[in-house]
């Protein structure tokens, strides 16, 4: 694929390229908290950096959680649930969620219909707890409304800035799509639109993890079939088009997230074939810039969603009927390490 000029990919990957002298491994200490249980395929985590308040998609039992001084209660109910057809197997029910930080808004990613009436919602934070019929905003993508022709859903992962989002879901197998929100006023603009075909961008199917990047780009991790390695590519965020791409060298790659105190770079995977090796892994990109290295940070059983606190700290989903909601910290290097 074309790449863009050097200056342009120096920008692009800064953020990847780390020093090679601190190797992480299982070995090192990582604290993990367990802070939630009785969860059911948990397939997505945000946090609201102004409150301090984690919002958690209890996919299987169609509900939204949030957490807010160790105590977690039910903030949007009613959501339908099904089990997916894809490899994962997992329950929705609400899926991928996150926070518009300018607007104060949950932004909502369901599979628990079927495509072309799964749905992207929008709830107003200080009007929860709330139901589904209270959305501000509920939007779907039938036939109708898909470049190809197919219904499209399972909205699977969610990345939002102060007024906007980007969800990634399918529709035709063959085919992966950025969903682009854009929750204006005016009832004659089109608020959910397919923005980003991944299949032509990447060459590789199934895009489930999606993040921002700090230069202001959207990044896509996808899943790949048949044993090929997931991918991660970078697109640009008002035409679509891909910037670069990256191969991970395994499969499975279900969520990304950037660490705000050091710019680094993490992924979960979460591969039924592979399960001993699931779990989180930071992406370093090496001297080959299609190749970046996943690194093990600690292994979980059945990763699904992510997100960091303000200081550092990593919220992650996990596991199936025994759902659960960990706490991660300590995996990062201190400053004084990383200057020798």
């Amino acid at each position: 694929m074309h790449m863009p000029p050097l200056h342009l990919r120096t920008a692009l990957f800064t953020i990847l390229i780390v020093s090679c002298c601190w190797a992480i491994s299982e070995a090192q200490t990582v604290k993990k908290d367990q802070v939630l249980s009785g969860l059911s395929f948990p397939c997505g985590v945000a946090v609201d950096h102004v409150r301090e308040t984690v919002f958690i998609s209890d996919s299987g039992h169609g509900e939204i959680l949030r957490l807010l001084n160790g105590k977690a209660e039910k903030v949007v109910t009613g959501y339908q649930v099904q089990p997916s057809e894809t490899e994962l197997g997992w329950r929705g029910g609400p899926l991928g969620i996150g926070i518009m930080s300018g607007t104060n808004q949950l932004v909502v990613g369901s599979g628990g219909a079927e495509l072309g009436k799964d749905q992207v919602d929008i709830f107003e934070l200080a009007n929860l707890p709330s139901t589904l019929p209270q959305a501000t905003l509920t939007e779907t993508l039938p036939a109708t409304a898909s470049p190809h022709g197919k219904p499209q859903g399972d909205f699977y992962g969610v990345a939002a800035d102060s007024n906007q989002a980007w969800l990634t879901g399918r529709g035709n197998p063959d085919y992966g799509w950025v969903y682009h929100l854009t929750p204006a006023k005016d009832e004659t603009q089109t608020r959910l639109e397919c923005q980003i075909d991944t299949w032509k961008g990447s060459g590789t199917r199934l895009p489930t993890a999606i993040t921002l990047s700090p230069d202001g780009y959207i990044l896509v991790g996808q899943r790949g079939v048949n044993g090929n390695d997931s991918v991660i590519a970078f697109y640009d965020r008002v035409t679509g088009d891909a910037r670069a791409k990256f191969s991970l060298g395994r499969t499975g790659i279900v969520a990304l997230a950037y660490n705000p105190t050091s710019g680094r770079l993490y992924g979960l995977f979460n591969d039924p074939k592979t399960p001993e090796t699931n779990g989180l892994y930071k992406l370093v990109a090496r001297k080959r810039n299609t190749l970046c290295e996943a690194q093990l940070i600690t292994l979980l059983a059945d990763p699904w969603a992510m997100a960091f606190a303000a200081n550092g700290d990593l919220w992650v989903t996990a596991g199936k009927e025994d759902g659960v909601l960990w706490k991660l910290s300590g995996f990062e290097p201190s400053p004084e390490s990383e200057s020798n």
